[in-house]
């Protein structure tokens, strides 16, 4: 007799043949997080937000084109979320622009129930970077020395903090955040991934001691 599904299974095959089109996209703290009810995403009117696409060759994904470019949207230009609405299954971004243009809308489905819009399917977050949010972190990096206080040492310094990718890859990517790193002790410059940024801090502490 076969075994019945595992919730893990089940929740897998749910995904893969009843959701829409899910991004991958993996912002963290610089993206929208996810939320069971629609009241979840109320605290986000008024934040300002950029849609950020995932690449390939030089070209975004079809999906994110038909989703957000097709109706009325812009990649990698700033709005702010005016107003909040939908349901619990279904959420609607009503987005206005900083400077002139159109007002547009986002759309997506919350409860892996449709195959028309973008679903939210945790961990990954629908492509809208919380402008504000990275644009304070970033500040609070740039030029920062690793290990701090050690200027007149061998460190690193931070020179950018931005949204890339280190390399292509097979399919259209999402960006991911990046560090600019400058060694003091031969000039040279190096990016690395988020992932890989503790190694570089440990790097420049091991080097700070040198």
């Amino acid at each position: 007799m076969k075994k019945l599904l595992t919730p893990l299974a089940a929740l897998f095959f749910t995904i893969s043949t009843i959701a829409g089109p899910h991004p991958r996209a993996a912002f963290g703290q610089f993206g929208i997080q996810y939320s069971q009810a629609l009241s979840g995403y109320m605290s986000y009117v008024g934040q300002t937000v950029e849609y950020l696409p995932a690449m390939k060759d030089g070209y975004p994904w079809l999906e994110d084109t038909f989703n957000f470019e097709h109706k009325g949207g812009y990649f990698n230009k700033k709005y702010i979320i005016t107003i909040v609405s939908g349901f619990d299954s279904r959420v609607y971004f009503h987005l206005s622009p900083i400077d002139e243009g159109k007002k547009c809308k986002l759309v997506f489905d919350n409860q892996i129930v449709g195959d028309r819009f973008f679903t939210m399917v945790p961990p990954y977050c629908i492509p809208l970077l919380l402008s504000d949010v990275f644009e304070s972190y970033r500040a609070s990096k740039l030029w920062t020395v690793i290990p701090e206080g050690n200027e007149d040492c061998a460190h690193l310094t931070i020179e950018d903090v931005f949204w890339g990718n280190l390399k292509e890859g097979y399919d259209h990517q999402y960006p991911s955040l990046l560090y600019k790193l400058k060694k003091s002790y031969n000039g040279s410059e190096v990016i690395c991934s988020e992932e890989d940024f503790p190694m570089y801090q440990r790097l420049g502490e091991v080097v700070g001691r040198v």
